[in-house]
């Protein structure tokens, strides 16, 4: 099976991911595709799935777990299971975080995605995960928030809307464990719809690398801001 790192630190954790910021690497669309022998681990024998299935899970999957591990291991280690039997835990964006809600079911954990497109609400209905409508309003902007009158009504329209959602979905607890792997739109969103303490995790940045945020806020709250790669 590919392997997403072509460099690790000493502890075996991503560094340069292989086709993306790894020097000499390239992607599985180039017509000959050169790995070193790191970056490529063996699969278990006999294996009860057919190889293409290995192949998709190389990428997302793997990505997902270690974030998964990782935001939920810290999220128990401030409410345990006896505390909080089924934690809520909800994501933003595609393939990945789909990936990880799914291992939140597994974990007993109350799954929900937003998307505002109706075909990939529909899959994720049929991995079992709970599909929530996406408004495509709840996308904040500084700049535009100060500027743009329209803009802000809109928004904060959104805004009262989705938090509404999270209220009525989480009896009103708020959102344990919030996977974002889009950013700077949907940040303060999810801010707000975080429980106390609970977790936002990521393993991406795909609208936006810069974000900031009240460290007393997040102090008092007993927030965790998790960040794997």
């Amino acid at each position: 099976m590919l392997f997403c790192t072509a460099e690790a630190d000493r502890y075996g954790y991503t560094v340069k991911a292989l086709a993306y910021d790894a020097t000499g690497t390239m992607g599985c669309l180039a017509r000959r595709m050169v790995v070193r022998a790191h970056e490529l681990l063996p699969l278990p024998e006999p294996t009860a799935y057919a190889l293409p299935r290995w192949a998709a899970f190389a990428g997302s999957s793997v990505t997902a777990w270690s974030n998964w591990e990782l935001a939920h291991g810290v999220l128990r280690l401030q409410l345990s299971a006896e505390e909080l039997p089924a934690p809520h835990v909800w994501g933003w964006g595609g393939g990945t975080s789909l990936a990880e809600l799914d291992l939140a079911a597994r974990h007993g954990c109350r799954a929900v995605q937003l998307s505002a497109d109706p075909a990939r609400r529909a899959a994720i209905a049929r991995a079992g995960v709970t599909p929530l409508e996406r408004d495509r309003a709840l996308a904040f902007d500084d700049a535009r928030f100060a500027s743009d009158l329209a803009f802000r009504r809109a928004y904060l329209d959104a805004e009262t809307r989705f938090l509404r959602d999270v209220a009525r979905i989480t009896d009103g607890e708020g959102v344990h464990i919030f996977l974002d792997y889009l950013g700077q739109p949907v940040y303060r969103a999810t801010i707000k719809a975080l429980a106390r303490e609970g977790v936002i995790t990521s393993a991406g940045w795909k609208l936006g690398m810069q974000l900031g945020y009240l460290r007393a806020a997040e102090c008092i709250n007993r927030r965790q801001h998790i960040h794997t790669h």
